[in-house]
């Protein structure tokens, strides 16, 4: 199981410069770079250059754009931010060695063509990009799908709690639930093994425990800690197992309206633990012996937006798109396309 070189605990940012060779660039968001984040870690590290791209979720047009930029530029490639930077960074990382767009490159139906060497510095704790070799995006056709393979995994991958101390409530719940759903779905689904369950118990564990904190205390770093390092081990546990229907559901709904990806997680959630049924989760204490009623009543617990209004049908159409359809085959309890119109139904209603 391949991973990063890792830098861990408080103030290790300083020392990312010990690992660094030759010209640097830093690709961000816009919100990092107006809050001068972007800036400040791109004066510590020497950057050449720093670009800020995102205003959400990247696009095949964002991609390119970043990927245009890098081409022919021998850089070490640092990706600083959320999910989303971080994974628009690492795919321009790769699409930059190419001449075709990211579009080419979705669901692997072409070989990536290389990579840059990339330094992921994560934001949030709950994504796990940092750790994986996936990154999401919204093709040309305004689905959602993704890329994957060894061209997408960074060399070093920077755990710095003080980073995601000015993380507002909202998305700090949204991050945590994806963590949580990534060390559920990778552990319990057709690509899990024991090595996997053994990390995602630790991640299921830690989770609830450390966002309870911050909710309590958002600059808690401690807990922010766990939190950061938790949504690490759910990262690994992602690469190995991958995911399942509650991803399958979300992105299915991310083709169709603009939602939060952990929001969206957070309800599909529901619908997933109560369609696998309880011993596919007997393995978790936190969740034994009523995972369903568990689990719904801690997603209870936050204070979650409901989901923007969306049909049933689309969604059982979306969630057939074949990048969707990859992520259902590996969900424990099969899902047949008799099933999706259910599952979707279920969906909307949640909670259960």
């Amino acid at each position: 199981m391949q991973t990063p070189k890792l830098l861990c605990g408080n103030g290790c940012l300083s020392q990312l410069i010990n690992h660094l060779q030759g010209p640097v660039v830093v690709i961000s968001d816009q919100g990092l770079a107006s809050a001068g984040v972007t800036r400040k870690v791109a004066t510590l590290l020497g950057a050449e250059e720093c670009f800020a791209f995102l205003c959400g979720e990247p696009t095949t047009a964002d991609v390119d754009r970043a990927a245009a930029l890098l081409r022919d530029r021998p850089a070490t490639v640092v990706g600083l931010g959320g999910g989303s930077a971080l994974d628009l960074a690492k795919l321009a990382a790769s699409v930059a060695l190419g001449e075709a767009s990211a579009d080419t490159y979705g669901e692997c139906l072409t070989p990536l063509p290389g990579k840059l060497k990339t330094v992921l510095i994560p934001t949030t704790a709950g994504t796990g990009s940092e750790m994986t070799r996936t990154a999401v995006f919204t093709n040309s056709l305004g689905r959602k799908t993704w890329a994957w393979g060894e061209e997408l995994q960074a060399e070093v991958a920077v755990l710095d709690p003080d980073l995601t101390c000015g993380l507002p409530l909202a998305p700090t719940i949204f991050t945590a639930v994806d963590a949580l759903s990534h060390a559920l779905e990778a552990s319990t689904g057709k690509a899990a093994d024991k090595l996997t369950l053994q990390l995602a118990r630790q991640a299921v564990e830690i989770i609830p425990r450390a966002l309870k904190k911050v909710m309590l205390d958002l600059s808690d770093l401690e807990a922010r800690e766990d939190l950061l390092n938790a949504s690490g081990l759910a990262g690994i546990v992602l690469n190995s197992g991958g995911t399942g229907l509650a991803h399958a559901l979300a992105h299915a709904l991310g083709t169709l309206v603009k939602v939060p990806h952990g929001l969206a997680i957070a309800w599909a959630l529901r619908t997933t633990v109560e369609w696998n049924g309880a011993d596919c989760y007997r393995p978790f204490p936190w969740l034994a012996p009523d995972p369903a009623k568990i689990l719904c009543g801690w997603l209870d617990s936050l204070p979650l937006a409901a989901l923007p209004d969306f049909e049933t049908d689309e969604l059982a159409r979306a969630l057939r798109y074949p990048e969707n359809r990859i992520i259902l085959d590996n969900n424990p309890r099969p899902v047949t396309d008799e099933d999706i119109p259910h599952l979707c139904r279920a969906f909307k209603k949640a909670p259960l």
